[in-house]
């Protein structure tokens, strides 16, 4: 598989990982890419991207860190 190409969000988003459990970072939209960190539940981030499918959102850490998660764990 590809990668997908992001599709910039007009503006930066705030929003909370709101899983259960952690959430792996990954470095693109897919479960088949490597995890690059593990993120806790209650976590903020700034969605500054999403993919040309919806289902998967960039998003920026506090720290700085960047990488991808599946939209269902974000809440706006």
């Amino acid at each position: 598989m590809t990668p997908s190409a992001p599709t910039v969000a007009p503006t930066e988003v705030a929003g909370v990982i709101t899983a259960t459990g952690t959430v792996r970072l990954r470095t693109n939209a897919g479960f088949e890419f490597e995890t690059i960190a593990e993120v806790e539940p209650g976590v903020s981030v700034m969605v500054i991207g999403r993919d040309e499918t919806g289902q998967w959102v960039n998003v920026r850490l506090d720290d700085g860190q960047e990488g991808w998660v599946i939209l269902a764990v974000v809440s706006f």
